[in-house]
């Protein structure tokens, strides 16, 4: 169901419509996190809206079972 969105401009109104809202709830900025592995290419949407990196983190992830 979510590759029928790809290319539709989906994400980018999404994206649009949270600035939008932090705007109007008086934030002056708005982050974004992205797992820079995503298979997605949703960092040519970011990309494309103006998003640039400005840092880069590294992180550890380890499953482990709860008894």
């Amino acid at each position: 169901m979510l590759g029928s969105a790809r290319g539709r401009g989906v994400g980018k109104r999404l994206l649009r419509t949270v600035i939008a809202d932090a705007a109007a709830r008086g934030r002056d900025r708005v982050g974004l996190e992205v797992d820079a592995d995503s298979p997605t290419g949703a960092t040519d949407l970011y990309l494309g809206l103006g998003w640039r990196t400005s840092y880069v983190t590294e992180s550890w992830h380890r499953d482990v079972p709860v008894e």
